[in-house]
């Protein structure tokens, strides 16, 4: 039976995550190492009026709480069998994996949000998540109504249910006037613009560097990237999909499935809140969920789980 790791994207944090992890001496660490990398400190950014708002501080400090849990749940003998984390979250997932060192990955992740924040500036956008049974056929309807000069595509395949798309602020704009229309659900999502769509260019290319910077490893684990949403241990396909990442669509649905055929019979989800566990059981996977989101909900799930990948 394989353990699987998931690690949240932008959108999980909620105040006081940081705060959850500041008594465990082995997340303080590592919050000091992310503030010397960073240059500033990133809990004081994170509890500081509408830090957890800024795309320049959700990111790295959903990555630092993100490894935090991991190394945790290692210490007490728990390590997985896979991991995935559905956009931002790769990062983290290839840290736990062993592909990628900690501070170089950050470094990366600090450099995305600021390139990503910088792409929404330039070229404002949003995201809408198309939800209910129909979701998959109406973010299909909605996308054909997009206008030359405008963008709008599907963002992230979350589950048969879930579908979100990405776009120019009128295409989106549209496309939820649309799926209301036909009796849909549309909901706005709290991000500064278009991720995962052709908006985010400039940010893609501001990236290209720093990733082909990164040092690359043999990950120890099974590795599901979101571009493809299917399992692999080649750490050169990794980094490779890793810089097509901004501007493709999270497959979030066929992660699930490949987790399925992984036999994945537990799930911890390192993040703040269970997110990416909704998302997986609307996909059909049967597995006993937890989350680890604190050095308590670590010691929590360690002794509910059998240390076994």
């Amino acid at each position: 039976m394989t353990t699987a790791f998931v690690f949240s994207g932008q959108g999980a944090q909620r105040a006081g995550m940081a705060e959850a992890w500041a008594d465990d001496p082995a997340a303080a660490r590592l919050f000091a190492a992310a503030s010397d990398v960073l240059g500033h400190d990133l809990a004081a950014a994170a509890s500081a009026p509408g830090g957890l708002g800024r795309t320049e501080v959700a990111q790295p400090l959903l990555f630092v709480c993100g490894v935090a849990a991991h190394r945790a749940l290692g210490e007490h003998g728990v390590r997985p069998g896979a991991v995935a984390g559905h956009s931002l979250g790769e990062f983290a997932a290839l840290v736990a994996a062993g592909a990628l060192d900690f501070e170089e990955a950050l470094a990366v992740v600090a450099r995305r949000a600021a390139a990503m924040s910088a792409a929404c500036a330039a070229a404002p956008g949003a995201m809408c998540a198309v939800v209910g049974p129909d979701a998959v056929e109406l973010a299909a309807a909605a996308c054909a109504l997009c206008e030359p000069g405008e963008t709008l595509v599907v963002a992230n395949r979350n589950g048969p249910q879930q579908v979100v798309l990405s776009g120019t602020e009128t295409a989106v704009a549209r496309a939820e006037a649309a799926i209301r229309g036909r009796g849909g659900r549309a909901v706005r999502l709290k991000v500064e613009g278009a991720f995962h769509s052709a908006l985010m260019e400039p940010a893609s290319h501001a990236l290209a560097g720093a990733l082909a910077g990164l040092t690359w490893h043999a990950p120890d684990c099974w590795v599901i990237p979101n571009v493809t949403g299917e399992p692999t241990r080649d750490h050169g396909l990794l980094a490779e999909l890793l810089g097509r990442h901004l501007l493709s669509p999270v497959q979030w649905a066929r992660t699930a499935g490949a987790l399925i055929r992984l036999g994945t019979g537990r799930v911890v989800e390192c993040g703040p809140k269970p997110v990416l566990t909704a998302l997986l059981r609307g996909c059909g996977l049967a597995a006993s969920y937890r989350l680890a989101y604190s050095p308590e909900a670590v010691r929590t799930t360690a002794e509910a789980l059998q240390p076994v990948a």
